[in-house]
């Protein structure tokens, strides 16, 4: 190695024919030999094409070539770069031995990253190439309440994922007028109209440059005006007439209450001492006595009537008759006792007359 400048073996120089060459003796001419003398090296400068393979859902996808410079000649081998474990143990994950990667009909699944390796016996170099599976869009609609209006949402999936929406009623008699629409990246909104009180299907469709998705759909029952709808009034009705007895049964009760408090502010307390007190007796107010039974009354006197006498006042036990009407039984006594005194005079009167001699 110390024949070479550096003591290094240059990869291009180097890589030649060499000859080996006797020179001529008594024995005979001269002879030579020739041999290839190569510099090896591990693989390098390894490329895909193409780099990015974009195919169509259920087409077959473009075959992909891997090169690579190596010395020895490198060997290839496709690997998918999310294979399972278990597919590992199975094939070993080796989807193609050779340098051209050749897939089937192309599945959403099968999308993602594949590896190339090549490699000799000094090593081994990688990279990836990417499967991209493009779809029509897949779509489906929901509602919701946004800013207290109902809205239907519609959202789609689809590879590419710019897409564009297109709103429909499925009665063809019907049209979309009132309602307002717009879009978010993968998302369309349509606002109901309040004014719409019948049923209807909306219809909604995706579009990307593959395709256009197939109708998505979804039913909604006519947003009815409270004043529309029967079961509404017939709520409201009931809640009014629940409401106008509540308000008429708390009037009489008012009326009632201030009836019996004025009935109370005319009639004085009647209890028994105030009334002796104030010599008022009540008309429904038991006094200090009452049901009081007379007895041991004295005779009249042969007098005549003097309004000025004073009262005679009536008293009885308590514990025989109860509580009695104290000033009420003492009139009843003044009062029988001047129509004894009356029917007294008039006996006298009568023995007296001429009439009787």
């Amino acid at each position: 190695m110390s024949a070479w400048p550096g003591g290094v073996l240059d990869r291009a120089a180097d890589t030649a024919s060499y000859t080996c060459r006797s020179s001529r003796n008594l024995a005979g001419p001269p002879v030579n030999s020739t041999t290839q003398f190569a510099v090896e090296y591990e693989p390098e400068n390894i490329t895909v094409t193409p780099k990015v393979v974009s195919v169509v859902e259920n087409e077959i996808p473009a075959r992909v070539v891997c090169s690579a410079k190596g010395f020895p000649k490198p060997s290839y081998s496709w690997r998918r770069v999310s294979a399972s474990k278990s597919r590992a143990k199975a094939g070993g994950g080796v989807l193609s031995a050779s340098s051209a990667l050749h897939l089937p009909a192309a599945a959403r699944a099968l999308a993602g990253l594949y590896a190339c390796e090549a490699y000799n016996r000094h090593g081994a170099v990688n990279t990836t190439v990417l499967l991209d599976v493009m779809y029509a869009p897949e779509c489906g609609i929901k509602q919701t309440e946004i800013d207290g209006h109902q809205v239907l949402v519609c959202s789609a999936h689809a590879n590419p994922a710019e897409v564009s929406f297109t709103w429909k009623l499925k009665n063809d008699n019907d049209s979309l007028t009132d309602e307002s629409i717009w879009q978010s990246g993968a998302q369309s909104f349509l606002r109901l109209s309040a004014a719409v009180d019948a049923h209807r299907t909306y219809l909604c469709f995706a579009n990307n440059s593959v395709g256009v998705s197939r109708a998505c759909e979804r039913d909604v029952v006519g947003t009815k005006v409270w004043w529309r709808d029967p079961q509404k009034l017939i709520l409201l009705g009931c809640a009014a007439l629940a409401v106008l007895l509540v308000a008429v049964v708390l009037c009489i009760i008012i009326i009632c209450i201030c009836r019996r408090m004025r009935a109370k502010s005319k009639c004085p307390p009647t209890n028994g001492i105030d009334n002796a007190a104030n010599g008022a007796l009540g008309v429904d107010g038991p006094g200090l006595y009452e049901n009081l039974p007379f007895h041991g009354l004295q005779q009249p006197p042969n007098k005549p009537f003097r309004p000025e006498d004073q009262f005679i006042y009536a008293d009885a036990e308590m514990k025989d008759y109860g509580p009695i009407d104290y000033k009420g039984a003492s009139i009843y006594a003044q009062m029988k006792k001047i129509k004894g005194q009356q029917r007294l005079q008039q006996l006298r009167d009568e023995r007296d007359s001429p009439d009787m001699l």
